[in-house]
């Protein structure tokens, strides 16, 4: 008896964990913009610097970014070089781009965040004038079916 207890609570806890979205699952199909970018610094990265983008979902009505990424393909978008900047040297975090431009490099992706031990900390050496910028409110991310928008 004992052990039919056992096997119906396996299954129902089984059944339950299938209805669960797994970190790795992508989303499904969202708008956002492109809203800033940043390199990643050598220590961080390894001996290759990264460009990485700040992602802004449409529908995010408070923050500065939802997540970053570093593997927007490179076709999707141009954007004039004077923008693309290492980092914003006051806090040590991405250079957003100026207001104006904000809502300019739309696109429509599918992601999925990245654990931790997947993702880089964008700015390890940095040292900020001001507040740190807070990488750790932010997670990476990693993009699939980009298109612009």
């Amino acid at each position: 008896m004992n052990i039919l207890k056992t096997i119906i609570a396996l299954l129902i806890l089984s059944v339950m964990g299938f209805g669960c979205k797994k970190n790795n699952e992508s989303s499904g199909f969202v708008e956002g913009y492109i809203v800033g970018s940043f390199i990643c610094d050598e220590a961080s990265c390894g001996t290759q610097f990264q460009r990485g983008y700040c992602i802004l979902l449409e529908n995010n009505k408070n923050g500065l970014m939802d997540f970053y990424t570093f593997n927007l393909p490179e076709e999707i978008l141009t954007f004039p070089h004077y923008i693309l900047k290492h980092h914003d040297s006051n806090n040590c975090g991405p250079a957003f781009f100026p207001d104006s431009l904000i809502t300019r490099y739309k696109i429509r992706f599918q992601y999925h965040k990245l654990s931790k031990t997947e993702s880089l900390k964008p700015i390890y050496g940095c040292y900020a004038m001001d507040i740190p910028f807070p990488w750790e409110d932010y997670q990476e991310a990693s993009l699939e079916s980009v298109t612009k928008w």
